[in-house]
C-alpha cells in the first residue's frame, strides 16, 4: 500500500495488537504511545509529528550496480540497504529492542507492516554454552511472537507481507516464460519466504521453500537447484553454518548461494557464500543476482 493511501488508524491498530501480544492486555493503556488526531488521516501525521515517534531509514545507496567494470560479483555486492522503512520501537519483557515497522519490500513505494525482532545484531560468545542456550531461548521467543503478531495483523486485514504474496500471485495479468532454473530459498520468516517464493515465481523460477537451517541443508540438490537464497540468522543452523557444510560436501559445493542478512556481512560473502544482500530486498537488486548467479 503506497503511504499516501495507508490509513493512520491502520497503524494505530498494529501498535494495539503488538502491544496486547507481547505486553498484555493490561499493559496496552500504559504502553501506548502518545498519538494526535487519526480520523480520516493518511499515516503521514505519524511518520511527521513532532517529536518524532518513527525512526526513518530512508535508502542507502553508495553506488549503483555496473557490470561494465569488470569486477568479480562479489566486488560489486550493494552493502547497503536499499528499501525506505519506518520503524517504531515497542520492544517485549525479555527484550525491549524488538520493532514494529512500516517499509517497502521488493516493490517501491508499496508500504508493508512486519515486525523485526532485531536480535541479529548480537552474537553469543560460542565458548559460553549458558550464553549460547539463553540466546537461543530469545531468538525463540521473539520468532513466536512475531509470528503471532504478524498473524493476528493478517486476521484483521492489516497491510503485511501476505498482501504483498496475493499481489504477487493473484495480480499477475499475463503468463510468465519459465526459465527452467530452480531456486531454493531457505528463511523462518514464514511471511517473507511467501513473498520471495512468489516474486520469482512472477519472474519465471521454479522455487522450493524451507523454513530452518537443517531443513534447507536436507533439501538442497545440486542437480535440483542452480542457485540458494539462505538467510543468515536462522535456527538450528545459521546462514553461514549451512554455507560451510554444503561447501565441505563435494556433491554440494557447486551450487552457488546468495547470503541475505539484515546487518551487513562485512566487505565479502562468508566461505561457502557466492554473495550477499542486505534485507529487505529491492526487486530488481534482487532478479539481477539472481539472473547473474544462477547456473
Amino acid at each position: 500500500m503506497k503511504l499516501s493511501e495507508f490509513p493512520a488508524e491502520a497503524v494505530k491498530r498494529a501498535i494495539e495488537i503488538y502491544l496486547e501480544i507481547a505486553w498484555g492486555k493490561d499493559a496496552v493503556a500504559s504502553r501506548m504511545p502518545k498519538l494526535p488526531d487519526l480520523e480520516g488521516r493518511a499515516v503521514d501525521v505519524l511518520l511527521d509529528c513532532k517529536p518524532p515517534l518513527f525512526k526513518h531509514e530512508p535508502p542507502q545507496h553508495r553506488a549503483p550496480l555496473d557490470p561494465s567494470k569488470g569486477r568479480s560479483l562479489a566486488q560489486r555486492l550493494p552493502l547497503e540497504r536499499r528499501v525506505d522503512q519506518y520503524l517504531l520501537e515497542l520492544g517485549n519483557p525479555r527484550f525491549l529492542m524488538m520493532k514494529l515497522v512500516l517499509g517497502e519490500h521488493l516493490i517501491i513505494g508499496e508500504y508493508f507492516l512486519q515486525v523485526d525482532t532485531h536480535e541479529w545484531m548480537f552474537t553469543p560468545d560460542a565458548g559460553d554454552p549458558n550464553e549460547v542456550a539463553e540466546f537461543a531461548a530469545l531468538k525463540a521467543w521473539n520468532a513466536d511472537l512475531k509470528r503471532r503478531i504478524e498473524a493476528r495483523w493478517n486476521a484483521e486485514g492489516l497491510p503485511t507481507l501476505l498482501d504483498l504474496f496475493t499481489h504477487l500471485t493473484e495480480g499477475q495479468q499475463c503468463a510468465v516464460k519459465r526459465r527452467g532454473q530452480r531456486v531454493l530459498v531457505v528463511d523462518d520468516d514464514l511471511f517473507a519466504v511467501k513473498a520471495l517464493a512468489a516474486f520469482l515465481g512472477s519472474r519465471g523460477y521454479d522455487v522450493d521453500v524451507a523454513n530452518d537451517g537443517e531443513a534447507g541443508l536436507a533439501v538442497a540438490d545440486a542437480a535440483r537447484h542452480q542457485l540458494i537464497i539462505l538467510d543468515c540468522d536462522m535456527p538450528k543452523l545459521t546462514g553461514p553454518e549451512v554455507c560451510a557444510r554444503l561447501q565441505a560436501d563435494p556433491a554440494r559445493a557447486s551450487i552457488p548461494v546468495l547470503l541475505s542478512s539484515l546487518a551487513a556481512l562485512g566487505d565479502k560473502p562468508p566461505p561457502g557464500a557466492t554473495a550477499f544482500l542486505i534485507k529487505p530486498f529491492q526487486a530488481d537488486v534482487l532478479l539481477y543476482f539472481v539472473e547473474a548467479l544462477a547456473r
